[in-house]
């Protein structure tokens, strides 16, 4: 009898200790789709933020040219704050910031594109206060963000898939 509860009580540990395994793996997994869905969403907002200093650079009327400039505030703000959190963490953002070497190491290679791109965007909402657009002086911030853009969407597409092999592996050593 005693043989026997002691056997019932490993199966039982053995049990609870697998599913405590594949519950970590799927908290795993949810993260990891979501890393990844956000990552691929940067390379659209840096080119949502591309369209629209464009677009302010060629909008005649003042009408326009405020819905532009909120749009590229939005755009802005939202890139900027999903860059962070895929590097840092965002709750908010279910995104755990816990990258590999090689991740992080790939962020800092689009750093200075980033910057350049963010700096630009910046300075363009600046020159452009609601009603008085500056496309002369806005040229040389459209300038960088479209010299810069394409560094930066090479970059991320490599961090994307990066974060994908990164997802398959765990899945494989589950």
């Amino acid at each position: 009898t005693a043989l026997y509860i002691s056997a019932l009580g490993v199966v039982a540990l053995l049990s609870i200790s697998s599913q405590l395994v594949v519950q970590h793996a799927l908290n795993q997994q949810a993260s990891d789709a979501r890393t990844i869905n956000l990552a691929g969403r940067q390379r659209m907002l840096s080119q949502r933020l591309t369209k629209a200093a464009l677009a302010i650079h060629s909008t005649p009327s003042a009408d326009d040219l405020r819905d532009r400039l909120e749009e590229l505030q939005t755009v802005t703000e939202l890139w900027e704050r999903s860059h962070i959190g895929l590097q840092q963490g965002d709750l908010e953002l279910g995104l755990p910031g816990n990258n590999s070497t090689e991740v992080t190491a790939m962020f800092a290679q689009i750093e200075p594109q980033h910057q350049t791109m963010l700096s630009a965007a910046r300075e363009i909402l600046r020159l452009n206060p609601v009603g008085e657009p500056q496309p002369d002086r806005m040229l040389p911030h459209l300038n960088s963000i479209l010299r810069n853009e394409q560094f930066f969407l090479a970059g991320m597409d490599k961090i994307v898939f990066q974060y994908d092999r990164e997802a398959q592996a765990r899945v494989d050593r589950m």
